[in-house]
């Protein structure tokens, strides 16, 4: 008995309608990612550089950076995951977004 017809019809099925999931997924796969890209690090240190102190940059903003770099790593696992299964909305949100600045 030959599954890939089966298989064909099956992915049909979840992927219909494929933006929701496409998002999702891509997202997904940049946050899970994020220690390769290292945004949230360098982002982090620069923000700590500039609002705080560039003395601890190199120490409060590194933990802080690392700290999200793992929130977003797993909530990008979470996306892959679960990509085909709605809702579609992001699952985490930025606090205080950044663009544009408001100093």
């Amino acid at each position: 008995m030959n599954i890939f017809p089966l298989f064909l019809a099956g992915a049909a099925l979840v992927f219909g309608g494929c933006a929701g999931p496409e998002h999702k997924l891509g997202r997904g796969i940049n946050n899970f990612t994020e220690f390769q890209r290292m945004g949230e690090i360098r982002r982090s240190m620069e923000q700590t550089a500039l609002f705080r102190s560039p003395d601890q940059a190199y120490t409060t903003g590194f933990i802080h950076g690392v700290h999200r770099s793992f929130g977003r790593t797993f909530v990008g696992l979470y996306e892959i995951i679960t990509a085909p299964i709605p809702p579609y909305d992001p699952v985490m949100f930025p606090v205080n977004p950044v663009y544009p600045d408001n100093y």
